[in-house]
C-alpha cells in the first residue's frame, strides 16, 4: 500500500484521538508518524514485511501494529473504534477552514453540532460566539466558508487529489502493462480544486492486437474503482474509462505511443487553450 495512504489513515487516527480528548502526546505521536511515512523513500509495506518499521525514529510498537493492520487489510480497527463516538457527518466540519479537532469538539460537546447544516444554524442563531475560541468575526467567516463549501460540494482539494492520483499511478506502474502513465488535465496544470482527475495511459504494444486494445488492460483499469461505490465504474469505451475512487471521478485515456504527445497536449490544455490552438491551426491552413 502507498505510504501516503497509510499516512492519511494515521493522520485520521490523530484527529479522532484529539476529538476524543485523548492524551496530547499520543495525538502528536500519530501525526508525527504520518509525516514521517510521507517522507520515507522506502515503502512502509516493505519495512513491515521485513519487521523493520520500528527502526524508523518515531515509530513505536503501537503505531507499528496499526500500520501492519493497514498494510494487511487496507483499514484500521482503531480508527473505526475512535469514530464510533461521533456521527458520520462530523467529518463535514473539517471542510471549514479553521475548524480543527479542538473547535469541532467544542461545537459538538457544547452545542450538539455535528454537520454543516447544524453549524450553519448555530451561526445564524449567534450561538458560536458564546464558546471559548470563537468570536463574531470567526462566526462570520465560518458562515461564508459554509456557503463556499456548498457551492463547491463536488470539488476536491489538491492534497486529497494528489494522494489518490499517486496511489492509482503506483498500482498501474506495478501492473507492468503500461509504457507511459501521466497525469493530464487540471492537476497537471497546477490547479488547487478539482472535479476529477485525468490520466493518460500508453499500454505496452503486446496488449494491442490488430490495433484493438486487449480486454486485460481495460479490466486492470476498471479494478481501480472503489468496490464499495455503487457507481464505481462510470463508463467504459474504446479509448476512455471513467471510474470513481474515494468519491472522486478519474478519467483514463488509453492511446498508442505514436499519439501520446498530441494526446497529452489535448487532455492537459484547458478548453480555451485548445480552442485557441485550433483557431491558430486553421489560420495557418
Amino acid at each position: 500500500m502507498d505510504n501516503k495512504r497509510i499516512a492519511s489513515i494515521l493522520n485520521d487516527i490523530s484527529v479522532y484521538k484529539d476529538l476524543n480528548g485523548e492524551n496530547p502526546f499520543k495525538v502528536k505521536a500519530f501525526s508525527q508518524a504520518a509525516r514521517t511515512l510521507e517522507r520515507l523513500d522506502i515503502s512502509a509495506e516493505e519495512l513491515v514485511n521485513k519487521d523493520k518499521l520500528t527502526d524508523i525514529k518515531g515509530i513505536g510498537k503501537q503505531i507499528e501494529s496499526v500500520v501492519r493492520e493497514i498494510v494487511k487489510t487496507g483499514e484500521s480497527s482503531l480508527l473505526k473504534e475512535l469514530k464510533k463516538s461521533f456521527p458520520d457527518t462530523i467529518e463535514e466540519l473539517f471542510k471549514i477552514p479553521g475548524m480543527g479537532p479542538k473547535k469541532v469538539r467544542a461545537v459538538w460537546e457544547k452545542l450538539g453540532v455535528a454537520s454543516l447544516g447544524e453549524l450553519e444554524y448555530a451561526c445564524i442563531e449567534n450561538r458560536l460566539v458564546s464558546l471559548d475560541g470563537f468570536g463574531q468575526k470567526s462566526q462570520d467567516k465560518i458562515l461564508k466558508a459554509i456557503e463556499f463549501v456548498r457551492q463547491n460540494s463536488e470539488m476536491h482539494l489538491f492534497p486529497e487529489v494528489e494522494l489518490i492520483a499517486g496511489e492509482v499511478i503506483d498500482e498501474l506502474k506495478n501492473s507492468g502493462m503500461f509504457k507511459r502513465i501521466d497525469i493530464a488535465g487540471s492537476l497537471r496544470r497546477g490547479k488547487t480544486v478539482f472535479k476529477d482527475i485525468d490520466i493518460l495511459l500508453v499500454p505496452d504494444e503486446k496488449y494491442f492486437k490488430d490495433s484493438a486494445l486487449s480486454e486485460t488492460v481495460r479490466e486492470k483499469v476498471k479494478s481501480l474503482a472503489d468496490s464499495q461505490d455503487s457507481i464505481g465504474i462510470i463508463g467504459v469505451g474504446e479509448t476512455k474509462i471513467s471510474i470513481r475512487r474515494y468519491g472522486l471521478q478519474i478519467d483514463f485515456r488509453l492511446v498508442k505511443d505514436l499519439s501520446y504527445p498530441s494526446a497529452l497536449q489535448h487532455f492537459t490544455g484547458s478548453r480555451e487553450h485548445n480552442a485557441l490552438l485550433r483557431r491558430r491551426a486553421k489560420g495557418l491552413g
